[in-house]
């Protein structure tokens, strides 16, 4: 147990909590709207970031249970998105 309380990220070292990063590649207002149930078509994919395993699958979870395909983005240190990307709802694009 004493894995989920540490982080290698400076913030998680900080607060003695894991960090996972989740819902900052949509917006709000899709978050509301664009949910769709597993199995069905358009469903729109979020990334999930984090160093603690378990916490991280608990994420996972409630990605996948919101409407969304939960994809594993891998730890903090490594994670990146290039700046050819941008995460996009159609009509409206987060960056």
């Amino acid at each position: 147990m004493t894995h989920l309380l540490r982080s290698r990220s400076p913030f998680g070292c900080a607060i003695g909590r894991p960090v996972i990063k989740a819902f900052n590649n949509i917006l709000a207002k899709s978050l509301l709207e664009k949910a769709v149930p597993k199995g069905m078509k358009g469903r729109i994919a979020l990334s999930v970031v984090g160093d603690s395993l378990d916490a991280k699958a608990a994420v996972l979870h409630l990605v996948n249970d919101l409407g969304f395909d939960a994809v594993d983005g891998g730890d903090l240190d490594s994670y990146q998105i290039p700046s050819v990307c941008s995460a996009h709802v159609p009509g409206q694009i987060a960056t």
